[in-house]
């Protein structure tokens, strides 16, 4: 009997103690800071990166990271707005790119960033001079296709509209993709503004689609309901190194293809702001460009990461266009133009 009520005294003093300890993690918890990043899904969702940078942060922070999701990145400025006006905001803002940067400075106040002793990759020694953004990745657009017709037919811009390429060929919608906006500034920065108006009506008329999301465009590719879709040059080893397959590959064009580079920045409405720095350098650590590489399928803006790694012989801006921000009167000046095209095309 007595060997009894020792077993029953050990269960309860076992239970009261895992009480007490519960109770002291929630309250650990409770008066730990949050640090709230705003970042798209494709970023913070659960096959991006941003899991597992949250994971290795809150190992060292003493805080809890929370990542709060918009869809696109063109949704970002909205969201961090309307928080703004309720008394909320985010510590730090990822997946703004270089459409977003004048935009960003002229309607929400940042922090100005210190970010030193970093070794960037000589290609980013002019997107790094600004004081209010830090470029975390960046990646080629083109088009990917696992039709080996395609790779031999396409070798230039004008090809795309070729009547049996263009029918089976995805964009994205500028207004709401980022990767769209690529596509419509590549295409006016090389054919002006006039014989880029008609290119890109012809195109609208021809193509498959134009997806509200990259994300879209992506998915009738894999049902392959698309022989090719607008992406980055990276998207192949996607499919290499994930699914095992050698079928899709990078269109080569003989143009100049656009660059998309992707910042972080915090807002001086933030409330963890120290921690928002200490982010920011822990993203730029060698260990986080990997997983940003790795998980993103975007390329590292520091030097030696993706040595000895598949996504080496991708590193290269040569074919690239020069990296530039564009001001915001000539993005809304394009914009309207593919409003227009988008008016007067009747499939929209």
């Amino acid at each position: 009997m007595k060997q009894f009520f020792f077993f029953l005294g050990c269960i309860f003093l076992g239970m009261f103690l895992l009480l007490i300890n519960k109770n002291n993690s929630s309250l650990v918890d409770r008066n730990s800071p949050v640090l709230r990043i705003f970042a798209t899904s494709s970023f913070a969702g659960q096959w991006g990166p941003g899991p597992e940078l949250k994971k290795k942060f809150e190992k060292t922070c003493n805080c809890k990271v929370e990542f709060v999701e918009v869809a696109q990145a063109g949704l970002l400025l909205q969201r961090l707005k309307l928080e703004a006006s309720g008394g909320s905001s985010a510590d730090l803002v990822l997946s703004l790119d270089q459409f977003d940067l004048q935009k960003a400075l002229f309607e929400v106040s940042w922090n100005k960033l210190n970010i030193t002793g970093i070794d960037f990759l000589s290609e980013f020694s002019s997107v790094q001079k600004n004081d209010y953004f830090v470029p975390y990745d960046w990646g080629v657009l083109t088009l990917i296709t696992r039709n080996a017709d395609f790779i031999k037919k396409i070798s230039s811009m004008d090809d795309i509209l070729l009547e049996d390429i263009a029918k089976k060929t995805g964009f994205q919608d500028p207004l709401t993709s980022s990767p769209g906006k690529q596509f419509l500034w590549w295409v006016f920065k090389l054919k002006g503004e006039r014989d880029g108006y008609q290119f890109l009506k012809k195109v609208a008329e021809k193509s498959h689609s134009f997806s509200g999301s990259w994300s879209q465009s992506i998915g009738f590719f894999n049902k392959k309901q698309l022989d090719a879709v607008w992406s980055y040059t990276t998207s192949p080893l996607y499919y290499q190194l994930e699914e095992k397959s050698n079928e899709v590959n990078a269109v080569a064009f003989k143009e100049k293809l656009p660059m998309q580079v992707e910042f972080v920045g915090v807002p001086k409405s933030c409330s963890q702001c120290e921690l928002a720095a200490q982010f920011i350098n822990m993203m730029l650590s060698v260990d986080s460009q990997k997983i940003i590489m790795t998980k993103n399928y975007m390329l590292p803006v520091i030097r030696g990461v993706a040595d000895g790694t598949p996504f080496a012989k991708a590193l290269s801006t040569a074919n690239a266009l020069p990296f530039e921000v564009p001001n915001d009167s000539e993005i809304e000046h394009i914009m309207q133009k593919w409003s227009e095209i988008r008016h007067d095309t009747s499939r929209f």
